[in-house]
């Protein structure tokens, strides 16, 4: 019950505003109303009890699990996301009044009872009804159904504000040409590395570039610790396990120790040739597969499958699954391996429709699942009971160490308390948060945490997957600018400039080949350029969608953004990008030009015989765009009056 009540408290709008949207606050004042228990934050002339901004801010907490932050930044981040979400809802109520929306009380009652939390075997249960908010929520049930009257008129305002979206034609049909269009594209690649070996700075150059990025050479703070680690593990050889604890663990575990059920499935997928095909496309594909299906059987099905997948005209793909779950599969496929296949296993089912293709599925082995046997469980059992005894030894020693040491003590003697212990300490190499000692690999929030810890002072204890640790930082080096007499400073600053003189060397070559090969010609273009300067090459063709994902050219590591714009600026044979694009690749980074070699256009016919369905999909992005707009644009105007208690939380001194 307790999700059903935090799912109540904030509803829908709750899950899909939260932290979405950055707010421009409008304030009329700190300060307010402050009579004890009476504490309220006011949205316009809105009164908003500070207890809904506590358990509204709670409630993120919850969700958010802010791992590896800072406790200080993480509580800030909360509280100014609850103010956020409270703007937010202040804003679509507002809404709602001025346009006189209501909900009728059979939508309040119909929202009620068909509630599965109110409900016993599928029925609603007044009882179950009262219990939970009287007793659980603490509510009346006129307060509460006020409430839920409350969030259905929210959400018909969000839906009108919705409505809004509308996305024209035009733009589907740069979209659908975007994903189907055919390209065959020339491109010149020229990397930087090829301008490297003329390239020979001077003193003066490279103690310029040097003072120019500075930051660039900045050595950060490390700090040595002296740390113990008490693993869980040492602790195994001394705990014992009763049978009566056994069974109380196996009662306990139960829910966690069912299997669901399992088959293993081999399938041959007939590919549709785009995610919206139209009923002739499907009908050829259903065809294709029906043929297959006529040649099969139980003992072939694995063969005939591989052959198919070697034929480039059948177009199919031939998988052993293996051992699966039905949560693993689409519906359609799961309806039929887990409903139909256990009944005739070996057979050959389908042809099964999915959003890919029509499926042959052949399920060899069925498991239904089920609760394991005490017997089978047994063994797991022994090793969670002991992991958890040992665990709690383990807690012991830390305590016993936690209780001799004072905390804010500069000088604690972290090798006797671990050697009072049994224990030994260690001490390690000087680290910060890139390269952390054993203990706190892969922690770079705690790493963050013993660079500020102070000198000689117990850490708080870290609770790790089947250790725990303390740690007193013994020695700190602060962060430095080296100077560039150090030859190992002198050495990077001279590399770095000339990486950056012959990133930007290839970059003027590549608009130095736009302009010749806008103006002579791709071919004719390359006459003027000096030989090993770049690398030119020609894709096959592909749809532009898949332009980025053609191995063995430089295309796969150009920047993406300035890629697409190139590829939708490329209408016709010869069009050349008119600007070079730049390629990432840390191993061979340069700049990139392209040219259009050859089109094929999809079908117009393709484009209309589904746009009903192309609009239906771009309708959810755009709904989103249209409320989170909206939403920022009239949080950004609420006139807002924050308690003095909390503008220090919130970050508004």
């Amino acid at each position: 019950m307790l999700d059903y009540i935090r799912k109540r408290s904030g509803g829908l709008i709750t899950a899909f505003i939260v932290g979405a949207i950055a707010l421009v606050f409008v304030f009329w004042g700190v300060g307010g109303q402050n009579s004890g228990d009476n504490l309220n934050i006011y949205l316009d002339e809105e009164a908003v009890p500070i207890m809904t901004y506590l358990t509204t801010k709670r409630e993120i907490q919850e969700r958010a699990r802010y791992e590896n932050a800072d406790a200080e930044a993480a509580d800030l981040s909360a509280g100014r996301q609850a103010l956020a979400f409270l703007t937010q809802r202040h804003v679509i109520k507002r809404l709602a009044a001025g346009l006189g929306l209501f909900v009728p009380d059979e939508a309040v009652i119909r929202q009620i009872t068909s509630d599965p939390g109110f409900q016993v075997e599928g029925r609603f249960d007044r009882s179950l009804y009262e219990t939970i908010v009287v007793n659980q929520m603490g509510l009346s049930l006129p307060a509460f159904e006020a409430r839920v009257a409350q969030e259905l008129l929210e959400r018909r305002a969000v839906a009108l504000i919705q409505s809004l979206s509308f996305t024209p034609t035009a733009s589907l049909a740069e979209d659908f040409h975007f994903a189907e269009d055919e390209i065959a594209v020339n491109y010149a690649f020229f990397p930087a590395r090829a301008f490297r070996g003329a390239i020979s700075p001077t003193d003066a150059e490279i103690e310029a570039y040097f003072q120019e990025n500075a930051e660039t050479f900045r050595v950060p703070a490390e700090v040595r610790v002296e740390y113990v680690q008490i693993p869980f593990s040492a602790y195994l050889g001394e705990v014992e396990v009763a049978d009566g604890e056994l069974e109380d663990l196996y009662s306990e575990s139960l829910a966690e120790l069912t299997t669901p059920p399992e088959a293993t499935v081999a399938h041959v997928l007939f590919r549709f040739p785009n995610f919206s095909p139209d009923q002739a496309a499907k009908d050829a594909v259903k065809a294709r597969a029906d043929a297959a299906l006529a040649t099969m059987t139980a003992e072939n099905f694995a063969s005939v499958g591989a052959a198919l997948q070697d034929d480039p005209e059948a177009a199919a793909i031939y998988e052993d699954l293996g051992l699966i779950r039905r949560d693993d599969l689409v519906a359609e496929f799961a309806a039929a391996a887990f409903d139909e296949g256990p009944q005739r296993l070996n057979e050959i089912l389908g042809p099964v429709e999915t959003l890919f293709g029509y499926h042959l599925i052949q399920v060899s082995a069925y498991n239904p699942g089920g609760p394991q046997s005490f017997a089978e469980a047994e063994p797991a059992l022994v090793e969670t009971l002991k992991t958890r005894k040992a665990r709690r030894l383990a807690i012991d020693r830390l305590e016993n160490i936690l209780s001799q040491a004072q905390y804010g003590e500069t000088s604690v003697d972290l090798k006797a308390l671990a050697e009072g212990q049994g224990l030994t300490s260690e001490v390690s190499e000087f680290f910060n948060v890139d390269n952390p000692p054993a203990f706190l690999a892969g922690r770079q929030g705690e790493a963050a945490s013993a660079l500020a810890w102070p000198i000689g002072q117990l850490s708080e204890p870290l609770d790790e997957d089947g250790f725990f640790a303390v740690y007193v930082p013994l020695e700190r080096k602060e962060s430095f600018i080296p100077s560039l007499s150090d030859p190992d400073v002198s050495a990077r600053a001279r590399d770095l400039l000339i990486d950056a003189t012959a990133l930007a060397q290839s970059r003027a070559a590549a608009q130095s080949y736009v302009a010749a090969a806008s103006e002579r010609g791709w071919t004719l273009g390359q006459a003027n350029l000096t030989p090993g300067t770049f690398e030119a090459g020609q894709t096959p063709f592909t749809a532009r969608l898949n332009i980025f994902n053609i191995p063995g050219t430089p295309l796969s590591q150009a920047d993406s953004l300035e890629l697409i714009g190139a590829i939708l600026g490329l209408q016709k044979a010869g069009d050349v990008a008119p600007e070079p694009i730049a390629v990432l690749s840390p191993d061979s980074p340069g700049y990139l030009v392209t040219s259009l070699s050859n089109f094929r256009p999809a079908p117009e016919e393709n484009f209309a015989d589904n746009l009903d369905a192309r609009r239906a999909a771009a309708l959810g992005e755009g709904q989103l765009a249209v409320l989170s707009h909206w939403l920022s644009s009239r949080s950004g105007q609420v006139m807002m009056k924050i308690p003095p208690e909390l503008t220090a939380e919130l970050g508004f001194e």
